[in-house]
């Protein structure tokens, strides 16, 4: 199997942008698996973040956290989201500049 890794953020600047979920996907990195959370703006930009797929969420680690935001609740044990549930849905992303290009740092809904 080959596996091409992409671009963090696709050139997206930092910023604020609402864009809607678009898909979690599994993929290898250069330090491991990954989850791909992939959020597409109005006009066709691609915004994307990783998150460790070596552990399971935590409310200490970034893809609980993200569990937590995609799906508006509590970042606390025992709390068990679905993201594809989440998929075609609204989020406000912040996009922030990092020495190497942008990362996306957090979403959170927008209401319906």
């Amino acid at each position: 199997m080959l596996l091409t890794i992409q671009s963090s953020n696709d050139g997206v600047p930092a910023g604020k942008y609402e864009a809607k979920f678009v898909e979690l996907s599994e993929i290898e990195t250069s330090k491991g698996k990954a989850w791909r959370w992939a959020f597409v703006t109005d006009n066709g930009q691609t915004i994307s973040g990783l998150s460790d797929r070596e552990s399971g969420p935590t409310v200490k680690n970034k893809t609980g956290r993200w569990l937590a935001a995609l799906s508006g609740k509590p970042l606390q044990n025992g709390v068990s989201v679905d993201p594809a549930h989440y998929v075609g849905k609204r989020f406000f992303c912040i996009v922030s500049a990092k020495e190497n290009g942008t990362t996306l740092e957090t979403f959170t809904p927008l209401e319906d």
